[in-house]
């Protein structure tokens, strides 16, 4: 149940995320996943619906984006680029100890949801307490009771309210540690996409020096590994590739920099701000709720002190 309830929580904090990237509520794929048609397989639908051309995939990311990557010249682009380099080595050093207070926070929540439900608990021992034993000492008069003295019934009923009212602080410092993994995550996931692009464009660059080599060796007359097969009838072939694979580049090169500008510009620093806002927020929720977890607990024992039968006690 506990985990149900914590899938749901998760599921109900990335549709709120969600709605702030209109480009991601309207797009396709996740129209696809969102709202699948009756009997359809999901993933097999995202599958069918395939890679998107470079070019229009540039187009559509900077539309969506509402980045205008030709307005940066090379040193702003490689300061972004450094700032999620150094973004990558804060997550590897940061990542593991996030993880370790997580499942000591996990520890802290079911102590404390403990310590709440015992103020249940105490009512009721201490009912069976005075029903089996207290009232051998009173020769059976109820009026000489505490909780179940007919005029004290009030502060029976506080004793498990006051459980009732008492809030556990951890859990949404579990939440927000948990939370904090999570984005992490995602925003890694996204610098590990634009390596990825980066590696692409790598690989173009090999393959259009690799081919621009054997068309200037067949040209040449030179037999190579790469020529051994060809003839010079092969040249316009190579040649188009090599024309190919170079807009390719210039495309790929184009959508490395505009998911450069974007995360280095936009998403990380507005992740750190609001990161410093949140635990703000987190830390002043769990005074909160201390405070007033504090001020029901002193309420019950005020009023318990009031009681006739205990203000003698203490009199005494």
């Amino acid at each position: 149940m506990v985990f149900i309830q914590e899938r749901r929580f998760y599921l109900e904090q990335f549709l709120r995320k969600l709605t702030r990237f209109q480009f991601i509520i309207e797009a396709p794929e996740f129209q696809t996943f969102a709202r699948p048609q009756s009997g359809v397989n999901i993933e097999k639908s995202l599958n069918n619906m395939g890679l998107l051309p470079t070019s229009q995939l540039y187009e559509r990311c900077k539309t969506a984006m509402e980045v205008n990557d030709a307005m940066y010249d090379l040193t702003e682009k490689e300061q972004f680029a450094q700032r999620l380099t150094e973004f990558t080595f804060f997550v590897k050093k940061i990542e593991p100890y996030l993880k370790y207070l997580k499942n000591e926070l996990a520890q802290f929540l079911t102590t404390k949801q403990l310590t709440i439900n015992n103020y249940k608990n105490l009512a009721r021992m201490w009912n069976i307490y005075e029903e089996v034993n207290l009232t051998a000492y009173v020769d059976m008069s109820a009026t000489s009771l505490v909780l179940n003295n007919p005029a004290n019934s009030a502060i029976k009923d506080q004793l498990v309210t006051t459980s009732d009212k008492m809030k556990n602080p951890f859990v949404d410092v579990f939440h927000w540690t948990k939370g904090q993994v999570l984005d992490l995550q995602a925003i890694s996931a996204a610098v590990a996409a634009r390596q990825t692009i980066a590696k692409k464009e790598m690989e173009l660059v090999a393959k259009k020096q690799s081919t621009q080599s054997n068309l200037d060796n067949l040209n040449a007359g030179k037999t190579t590994m790469g020529t051994l097969f060809k003839n010079s009838g092969d040249a316009g072939s190579l040649a188009n590739t090599v024309e190919q694979t170079e807009r390719e580049i210039v495309q790929m090169s184009q959508l490395k920099d505009l998911v450069t500008i974007y995360l280095g510009e936009k998403i990380i620093p507005t992740f750190k701000r609001e990161k410093l806002e949140l635990y703000g927020q987190v830390t002043q929720q769990f005074h909160v709720l201390e405070i007033n977890n504090a001020s029901s607990v002193a309420n019950f024992w005020s009023t318990l002190l009031q009681n006739p039968m205990v203000r003698q006690a203490s009199n005494e």
